[in-house]
């Protein structure tokens, strides 16, 4: 089970590419060496289960996090990929995707925070990490050696809802993001990168509007 993963959340235009590059060797090339030095045993025994700890994100999107998303989704082509290179030998690969779980982490969140993320899970609740230990577990064993190249979501359905995740993440730590517009026929709304003040630091900060023009 490659289970590591770091966290270094900023919007694109601020993204150092040391952020970049240290979410990427932690949550996907270490995903990659568990794979490696686990797979030869595995297909010396004819047997074996490969597990990826994603996220909801990964094929969800969530501003500020184009690094983690990234590293996240790749999981999948590489679940996919060794599933094709290894299914002849027994050997499986998935993907468990957890939304939002109750952790030690999430704990020092405030109340508000987390009563608007309550409102996008259709379960209504957080999840445990008994509840994703549980979908680890069930890949691992005998009953899913049929299951290779798949995303099992642990995430109360937040993965379903096309939009409130999004919004909520984008108004609660970057403000100066704007709601998308409704363009007139044949138009669409585009990003406009411009710097806007924030209010919180007294600062200038580069952002993204997404209301500014209709093409």
């Amino acid at each position: 089970v490659a289970n590591a993963g770091i966290t270094k959340d900023t919007l694109i235009l601020r993204m150092s590419d040391a952020d970049w590059d240290a979410v990427i060797a932690v949550n996907l090339t270490g995903a990659f060496r568990v794979a490696k030095r686990a797979a030869k045993s595995m297909i010396r025994g004819r047997f074996g289960r490969i597990i990826f700890t994603g996220s909801v994100v990964a094929l969800y999107g969530s501003a500020g996090q184009v690094n983690y998303s990234a590293s996240k989704a790749a999981m999948v082509g590489m679940a996919r990929s060794l599933t094709r290179e290894l299914g002849s030998r027994g050997v499986t690969a998935n993907v468990v995707a957890p939304g939002f779980i109750e952790t030690d982490m999430t704990a020092v969140l405030p109340e508000d925070v987390i009563a608007r993320y309550l409102s996008t899970i259709p379960a209504a609740r957080l999840g445990q990490p008994e509840e994703v230990a549980a979908a680890v577990a069930f890949l691992a064993g005998e009953e899913a050696g049929f299951i290779s190249g798949a995303v099992l979501p642990v995430d109360g359905g937040l993965g379903t809802v096309s939009y409130t995740h999004l919004d909520v993440y984008k108004r609660q730590t970057y403000p100066c993001l704007a709601t998308s517009q409704v363009c007139p026929s044949r138009q669409t709304t585009v990003p406009d990168p411009r710097v806007t003040a924030d209010p919180q630091r007294g600062q200038e900060r580069s952002c993204l509007l997404y209301t500014s023009r209709c093409v």
